[in-house]
């Protein structure tokens, strides 16, 4: 499809252009139900309230200006596209929008036959208290099948970004409810927030085999186990500073001191220019060309964006799971979780494989001590570590410290733990810190909020026939009630909880006050 509607809602099939007649192939083409509700005009309904036309320039006017990271808008790839295009920059209406998705099932375990994957846009240019509720979290696409998208998700987010581009390239005329005038709105998506699978079919990167890690790409450093069956990511020095004591340990490692220096992320441009002439094969069981990388599946459709090569990070690691996998590994691995353990008797017969850590290779009888106090430590300082990332604000100066000691706490726990707890999530939590630096605190872009928002969609679920029409009714009938609202006096705002703290303000408390009887 070509054209698509500039207002209401619109459901159709979507199929893959590179389509033929023939049946067979016809079969193999992605064609599924999809539902997209025009962001062009949520964007000047969002306007036309004066407080939200208000709440919009916030970053420009109301936010205080200390040096610290409280915003995106204090991160270098905010005020890179200020530099790059200055004419987007210098008007605060210009608005900058997080891309989030991830798949559902409205019924939970009770069905495999349904896959939503809603598509919702986060707003950047409001304060950090608003921007993450789910009043201003706007569901523009519902994408339904009886699996998910997958590779083929590019085809079906076709309407959103050409909407995107042309609010880009030409821009739109709003009305501003506040400045009661008329004015030229541009957009543009800032990132794409989402797990780690989805990250490959947004970024057209495989997320799996060798070369997994999408920041280290080829020098990703895996091994394979030959008793475990899996494949690790561990040597962790290399993102050490040079002269790190680290370096020169053998024993505590893999028995060398010659290490490698981390290779630099692609950029941009040269992302693009490796993937310009990759030619996208949709369909779940079309034959991949082998002519090019395979660590590659396509070009994003994101790139028909004309700044998105100018981005310093356009997909973002998700926090949420990369924690939640993280202290999965470590409390299965100590408590010996059945299922969820990364310890063994094949783990350590790897041990002897590569002839390592002598003090762990198994042997006949043996009795497990207390946990020592060094792996106590490093468990410890990984706990401080995902806590002090996970701040509201952070010092720029203490960035370069954080992200050392990211590195040093990977580099003692490859010496306290097997190698199969190394997976790729233990791997990630090396590039976390670099993204804060360049985008922002970490609470506005990670998958919390989206998840929470998840339950909200489902919760519209009440035709168990058509659930997918269900949600996108009742979404449409909110934001209808959310307008309406707007012009009823002291009507509270839909989606947008009162602090539990309020009353606390406003100096009335619950503790502490007299009872006071009155007489006749």
């Amino acid at each position: 499809m070509h054209n698509y509607p500039t207002c209401g809602v619109s459901r159709y099939k979507v199929k893959s252009d590179e389509c033929s007649d023939d049946a067979s192939i016809y079969n193999d083409c992605p064609s599924k139900v999809c539902w997209y509700l025009p962001v062009i005009a949520r964007f000047k309904q969002l306007f036309a309230n004066v407080e939200d036309a208000k709440n919009l320039t916030w970053h420009a006017n109301g936010r205080i200006k200390d040096g610290l990271l409280r915003h995106p808008v204090d991160s270098p790839q905010w005020k890179t596209i200020d530099q790059l295009y200055p004419e987007f920059g210098q008007d605060p209406t210009n608005l900058r929008v997080g891309l989030a998705s991830d798949g559902m099932n409205p019924f939970g375990n009770l069905s495999c036959n349904h896959s939503l994957w809603p598509i919702l846009l986060i707003i950047y240019n409001l304060p950090p208290w608003l921007c993450i509720k789910w009043k201003y979290i706007m569901m523009r696409m519902m994408i339904v099948g009886p699996r998910q998208p997958g590779n083929d998700i590019d085809v079906y987010l076709a309407p959103l970004i050409e909407d995107l581009r042309k609010l880009w390239v030409e821009g739109v005329d709003v009305c501003n409810g506040n400045a009661q005038e008329t004015f030229k709105l541009c957009a543009m998506i800032f990132c794409t927030i989402n797990g780690f699978p989805t990250y490959g079919n947004l970024s057209g990167y495989s997320v799996k085999g060798h070369h997994v890690c999408p920041i280290c790409e080829k020098d990703t450093s895996y091994i394979q186990l030959k008793h475990g069956k899996k494949t690790v990511y561990t040597r962790h020095r290399r993102f050490l500073k040079t002269f790190h004591p680290y370096r020169r340990m053998k024993k505590a490692f893999n028995r060398t001191s010659k290490i490698d220096n981390a290779s630099n992320p692609l950029l941009g441009h040269q992302a693009f220019d490796r993937l310009k002439n990759i030619i996208p094969m949709y369909g779940k069981t079309q034959k991949k060309d082998g002519s090019h990388n395979n660590i590659w599946k396509k070009k994003s459709i994101f790139f028909d964006l004309p700044y998105r090569c100018d981005l310093h990070v356009r997909h973002f690691l998700d926090v949420m799971h990369v924690e939640k996998n993280v202290c999965d590994s470590l409390v299965g691995t100590l408590l010996n979780i059945k299922g969820k353990t990364k310890d063994g008797l094949k783990c350590h017969q790897d041990l002897v494989e590569m002839g390592i850590r002598q003090q762990l290779h198994p042997v006949p009888k043996a009795i497990w001590g207390i946990l020592p106090d060094k792996v106590r430590v490093a468990i410890t300082r990984l706990c401080f570590f995902f806590n002090v990332i996970c701040s509201k604000v952070i010092d720029l100066k203490q960035l370069d410290d954080l992200e050392n000691e990211a590195s040093i706490i990977i580099c003692q726990l490859e010496m306290y733990f097997p190698p199969a707890f190394f997976d790729i999530m233990i791997h990630l939590v090396v590039h976390l810190v670099r993204e804060i630096w360049l985008c922002g605190p970490i609470y506005l872009w990670w998958m919390y909020p989206v998840e929470r928002y998840m339950k909200v969609l489902k919760s519209y679920t009440k035709n168990q026939y058509r659930p997918e029409a269900s949600i996108v009714e009742r979404y449409i009938a909110k934001e209808v009630i959310e307008f309406c609202s707007e012009y009823i006096d002291n009507a509270s705002p839909f989606g947008l909880p009162e602090s539990r703290h309020e009353s606390t303000w406003q100096g009335r408390g619950t503790r502490g006050f007299n009872v006071v009887t009155m007489d006749r």
